[in-house]
């Protein structure tokens, strides 16, 4: 799956439960702030990379794969999924 799939994939996912934050208590809204920070960051990078020259660069590629995975983990845990 390339970086702007899973992008897609995370926003849709990040919307869902965006909708649903006016019911999160205070440490759910707490847990929230930090992956909105994750989900920042991720994107921030994603738009330097497109900025790249060289779009190959494997080590750019892994960081990214490594935030989103990080993302998808925290989404899941704030849900309480397996």
């Amino acid at each position: 799956m390339d970086i702007k799939e899973t992008l897609a994939r995370l926003a849709q996912r990040r919307d869902e439960l965006n909708l649903q934050a006016h019911l999160f208590k205070a440490e759910a809204r707490d847990r929230w702030e930090e992956l909105e920070k994750s989900w920042h960051n991720f994107t921030q990078a994603v738009d330097r990379k497109e900025r790249m020259v060289d779009d190959s660069d494997e080590n750019v590629n892994a960081l990214l794969r490594g935030l989103a995975g990080d993302i998808e983990r925290g989404y899941k845990n704030f849900l309480n999924e397996p």
